[in-house]
């Protein structure tokens, strides 16, 4: 997404909050975004959702008549746009998330809310978007293009520290920084293949080259080059140790 706009899309059966959430979107940021299609029938979204949507983002209210914004996320096959949910029910959240949204936004909507949210939103869709194909951008160089801030970034691979699961995403953390990837960590592991990321448990995969040492006692524990000390799973331990002990100088 290098120098580009978020395209939103934005659905809501009541027309006086598009125009509410349209008006501050504009407001506020005016500069990262561009709303490309504004909705308030579920119906007529679900056709353009399916059919022509070219959009990065989908801001999308959870009670609408005939199709539910949550049935209308759910009805799109294959989706390659994120989903911020608009609902008037706290106890919708849990529901948002299973179906891997970024956010939800409640109403009535506040606005230092909503900007501090978007805010937020925003940050995280051009981290996502900044690596949208592991496989094809990964050079041969050993090199993977990251998209931050309008930038392409060059990341050495031998740099990074650590592989963190969040969810159904991946976090790659460096000594210096960290981004965002939009895919689990096993895909991500499976794309980099590279021997020296050791999976240690169900969240972390760590650098072999970042390894400062590591404890086989009962609990077995991994120790990184800045300090931070990670867990050895019971059901990978003998794995772990074998490619542990197949280090250079082990």
């Amino acid at each position: 997404m290098l120098n580009q706009k978020i395209r939103i899309a934005l659905v809501d059966d009541e027309p006086t909050a598009t125009g509410l959430i349209g008006n501050y979107l504009k407001r506020f940021f005016e500069e990262d975004i561009e709303v490309v299609f504004t909705c308030n029938s579920p119906i007529e979204a679900l056709s353009y959702l399916r059919h022509q949507a070219e959009i990065d983002l989908l801001l999308v209210d959870i009670n609408m008549p005939e199709v539910s914004g949550l049935e209308l996320v759910e009805l799109i096959a294959e989706r390659k746009f994120e989903v911020v949910f608009i609902t008037a029910h706290a106890d919708h959240a849990l529901k948002a998330f299973q179906v891997q949204a970024l956010d939800y936004i409640l109403k009535p909507i506040d606005k230092s809310a909503f900007v501090k949210s978007m805010t937020k939103v925003i940050e995280r869709v051009r981290g996502l978007n900044g690596l949208p194909d592991l496989e094809a951008t990964k050079t041969s160089s050993g090199k993977l293009p990251i998209i931050k801030n309008g930038m392409t970034l060059l990341l050495d691979l031998g740099k990074i520290m650590y592989l963190k699961a969040e969810g159904s995403y991946t976090r790659i953390v460096t000594a210096d920084e960290s981004h965002v990837l939009s895919k689990n960590l096993k895909t991500v592991l499976e794309l980099l293949s590279n021997d020296k990321l050791i999976r240690v448990n169900r969240s972390y995969a760590l650098n072999a080259d970042h390894i400062k040492g590591f404890s086989l006692s009962k609990d077995g524990m991994v120790v990184l080059n800045n300090g931070k000390e990670v867990s050895i799973s019971r059901d990978l331990k003998k794995k772990v140790i074998a490619q542990l002990k197949a280090l250079p100088g082990q």
